[in-house]
């Protein structure tokens, strides 16, 4: 064992011990734990890709610990294992203690009913659908043609190398891009997912299994797989255990296939599955051991790594992913035209700037940042539980569950989250408004 045998068993009991504590108060939160809640999906993430891999870090070695050299440095592991104790714990206590104080219940959503979708509601979809497909073409256009496709064409193309041109080393502002070919195409296929326009719904579908593969990535496709999830569970207000497992195995051989012809991953299919297993619960969290490295390399940053959009502010921004990275690579003696990131947990962001008040400021502020939503979308919903405000609904659940695996300090500028609301914002307002929807046009059948 890492620690010894007496000190890593203690970690792992006092772990599991945690969790109880964590999962009695999450349930004083949300008593059923349905993760169409914002709070029990984000902290469902954060136990497997941050929580766990900090454990078993601690207590046994492993292959990925091994290949990043955490073993070297058993004091960081250990710093590691307790600051994500401490978000385990804080994050829905301080919850509870908020939502008391305030002498908030959250109330118990109804589902949401299938909707017709107008003629000119329809036409409006389908335009900014045609346009993202246009940026898309633009996209693919500069950067040579679709990854995916080239590799097929010439296998002898480095996968690695078509995936960073395309997205760390994309030259140019690659938000843009993305934000109309792939984030506003996922909105809509939330928002047309509550509606009866199935053929619309499949089409939407197609293209973002098709745009979440075509970089050889493999969290995007997981995460169109638990948008379903979260779509089904609004609709119908719960998931069938049957079809969660198919999910899973459908997600877990989709991940096999991905990992053979994108990783070129040999070995039996138990290897494979181990592989996934090591980066599921493993490398998300194995960088946070190398932001100490980098804050005792460099120091801590004050600031600098977040977002200065256009330089508003008087300092040069530092891509700390991408810094880490070239740390590991330096330490390990790797040389790649590959621009790689290392991104992680939101609290390394924090600490790599200020230290251990960092993180716990970071964890008081994202908390805070949950309860508003929650509050907010749940008032909202209890009142007008429409499929805008739905789609919204499901998009905050989701992007804040991925921030157990990066930093939310560029919340306020992040246009991938922004746009789509304020897209499904304007459209609800104008469903709601007395101009184009409210147009009633006869259908062929009725002419």
């Amino acid at each position: 064992m890492v620690h010894g045998f007496l000190f890593s068993f203690s970690i792992l009991f006092l772990s599991v011990i945690l969790l109880f504590v964590v999962i009695k108060i999450m349930q004083t939160i949300s008593p059923r734990l349905q993760i169409t809640n914002i709070l029990v999906l984000f902290m469902l993430f954060y136990f497997v890709f941050a929580y766990i891999g900090s454990v078993v870090l601690n207590v046994w070695d492993t292959e990925p610990g091994m290949r990043y050299f955490v073993d070297t440095r058993k004091d960081i592991l250990l710093k590691v294992w307790l600051i994500t104790s401490f978000g385990l714990l804080v994050i829905p206590l301080y919850t509870s203690i908020i939502f008391k104080s305030v002498k908030y219940h959250p109330p118990v959503l109804q589902v949401v009913k299938q909707r017709h979708l107008g003629v000119f509601e329809r036409f409006i979809l389908y335009g900014i659908f045609f346009i993202c497909c246009i940026v898309f073409l633009l996209y693919v256009n500069k950067i040579g043609g679709i990854p995916l496709l080239r590799y097929i064409a010439n296998p002898s193309l480095s996968q690695s190398l078509l995936r960073s041109d395309a997205t760390n080393n994309f030259v140019g502002k690659a938000w843009r891009y993305v934000l109309f070919y792939e984030s506003i195409p996922v909105a809509l296929f939330i928002l047309v997912s509550f509606s009866d326009a199935r053929k619309f719904r499949n089409i939407l579908f197609i293209y973002c299994a098709f745009i979440c593969i075509m970089n050889f990535e493999k969290a995007p496709i997981v995460k169109l797989l638990i948008l379903i999830v979260l779509i089904y569970m609004r609709k119908k207000g719960r998931v069938d255990f049957k079809y969660l497992v198919l999910l899973g195995i459908l997600g877990l051989m989709l991940l096999v296939l991905m990992y053979i012809f994108f990783m070129n991953a040999s070995g039996g299919f138990l290897k494979i599955v181990q592989g996934i297993l090591g980066r599921t619960f493993l490398t998300q969290i194995i960088p946070f051991f190398w932001y100490f490295r980098y804050a005792e390399s460099i120091g801590f940053l004050q600031g600098t790594s977040f977002p200065n959009p256009a330089g508003i502010f008087p300092f040069e921004h530092t891509r700390i992913t991408v810094e880490v990275m070239n740390l590991y690579r330096e330490e390990a003696g790797m040389e790649s035209d590959v621009v790689g990131s290392m991104p992680t947990v939101f609290m390394a962001d924090w600490y790599v700037n200020f230290g251990y008040l960092g993180v716990i400021l970071s964890v008081l502020f994202f908390t805070v940042i949950l309860v508003c939503l929650i509050i907010i979308f749940n008032k909202k919903l209890s009142r007008q539980n429409d499929v805008y405000t739905n789609a919204a609904f499901i998009i905050i659940i989701e992007h804040f569950a991925w921030y157990s695996g990066t930093s939310f300090t560029g919340i306020l500028f992040d246009m991938d989250l922004i746009i789509p609301l304020c897209l499904l914002f304007v459209l609800k307002c104008l469903r709601n408004s007395h101009f184009l929807f409210k147009i009633n046009i006869p259908s062929r059948s009725q002419l």
